[in-house]
């Protein structure tokens, strides 16, 4: 098998990971989330994002199908940025299932001052821990979940 052909199929897999019905189809929403979620990171502009989601959703429906993105990745490029997208997610998700060890789907403030201290190498006041609280924690239960800690490590 060639690396372009491994490629597609480890996207597809990554693809069907955040398909939440296991339809095979994400929102157009979805997608656009998860490249902005890397822009600043990865060095790519909003025309790229949205030559991609424009190519993704080719019948203007909203929902991408598994077959209409795979089509839109076929540039280097393209696949190049959805790649970089995917390894990212991938890594802030191993990140945080390391922190939420007993897999209740949230961390709490503790964890998250501890994740967050080991990414960046020194310790946080808790000034600035509840500063990073107040902005991460969007839905107020004093928890941090999966969406708002990806947001968090991706800003």
């Amino acid at each position: 098998m060639s690396d372009s052909m491994r490629q597609i199929n480890k996207l597809k897999q990554d693809f069907m990971s955040l398909s939440d019905n296991g339809n095979g189809t994400i929102s157009v929403h979805e997608l656009d989330k998860l490249l902005r979620d890397v822009k600043k990171k990865q060095n790519f502009t909003d025309r790229d994002i949205e030559r991609i989601i424009n190519n993704s959703d080719k019948d203007g429906s909203g929902t991408i199908e598994v077959y209409e993105f795979l089509g839109a990745i076929g540039s280097k490029k393209d696949r190049e940025i959805i790649i970089k997208a995917f390894n990212n997610r991938s890594a802030i998700i191993k990140q945080f299932s390391q922190v939420d060890k007993n897999k209740k789907g949230y961390i709490t403030k503790e964890e998250f001052k501890k994740s967050l201290e080991s990414n960046v190498g020194m310790k946080i006041t808790k000034e600035k821990m509840d500063s990073i609280m107040k902005s991460s924690d969007t839905n107020g239960d004093g928890k941090i979940d999966f969406e708002e800690f990806l947001v968090a490590m991706t800003s």
